[in-house]
């Protein structure tokens, strides 16, 4: 929170001027987005915006007949495509912050953009509602579109998207594919039919185990999961046995910790 996420997102889309540096946004200047690129671009940015007394169906009818986004059979799918059709009649002040949610990702798709700007658009939905808007997401990237998504919840990124950039303090200190960030760490989860001696035998007879420790019923053995081979060996010649072993994968959160020291608040916070 407070890293500049929002503020990114809303240069980008000319809601708010760069005080310094430039970029390009689909095939525009380095100025700013130009008329054609947002032409090109849905997007939701913060809390979605609408008319309270209106109805979720008459809002985006609305916004279709003044901006010419899409055909008017387009409205239906689109809330059915974010499950709203139930509640299309109802008025945008009676949804729940959910329901505001799904709404916005509706009116951003209206016009099929190339590209499609979300910011934190699982904000508060319930579990069931933040697997569908995954879903949705991870259709929409796989069906030709490009979605930049903005979220703080990082098993929710890690399922959804191919390539991150992290923000800490308004700066970028990561970049790349998940794949390549999030890989496999030299480590291994092994559980045996006894691990007290087995962790005597490992810490004896393997010189190249850097580390074994007891954690929640099993041994954390950090050594190369591709000589796992060879430490069932040792054990079996004492007669230990395996019954679990897993290699143990480094998570998005455990990369983002290890990459921030736990410590990402903007400076204004940390005074």
């Amino acid at each position: 929170n407070g890293s500049g996420k929002t503020t990114t997102m809303s240069m980008l889309l000319g809601l708010v001027k760069p005080t310094s540096g430039t970029f390009k946004l689909l095939d525009g200047d380095r100025d700013g987005p130009t008329l054609y690129a947002l032409r090109r671009i849905g997007a939701t940015v913060e809390a979605p915006a609408f008319y309270p007394y209106l109805s979720g169906l008459a809002n985006l009818k609305y916004i279709q007949g003044i901006s010419h986004k899409g055909r008017p059979a387009d409205i239906q799918r689109l809330l059915e495509l974010v499950g709203l059709t139930a509640r299309a009649g109802s008025k945008f002040r009676t949804y729940s912050l959910g329901m505001k949610q799904r709404l916005g990702i509706a009116y951003a798709l209206l016009s099929d953009p190339e590209l499609l700007v979300l910011d934190e658009p699982t904000n508060g939905l319930d579990p069931a509602g933040m697997a569908e808007v995954r879903e949705l997401m991870g259709s929409l990237g796989n069906g030709g579109h490009t979605v930049l998504l903005s979220s703080h919840l990082l098993h929710e990124v890690e399922q959804v998207c191919h390539n991150i950039a992290i923000l800490s303090r308004g700066r970028l200190i990561a970049q790349g594919p998940v794949s390549e960030l999030v890989r496999q760490k030299g480590a291994l989860r092994v559980h045996t039919t006894d691990d007290a001696r087995a962790a005597s035998v490992i810490k004896s007879s393997l010189p190249w185990v850097a580390d074994v420790a007891s954690r929640d019923g099993h041994l954390a053995v950090t050594a190369p999961p591709d000589r796992a081979w060879e430490l069932t060996a040792a054990l079996a010649v004492e007669r230990i046995f395996v019954s679990e072993m897993v290699p143990i994968q480094t998570s998005l959160e455990d990369y983002f910790l290890e990459l921030t020291g736990g410590d990402a608040l903007p400076l204004e916070e940390q005074k």
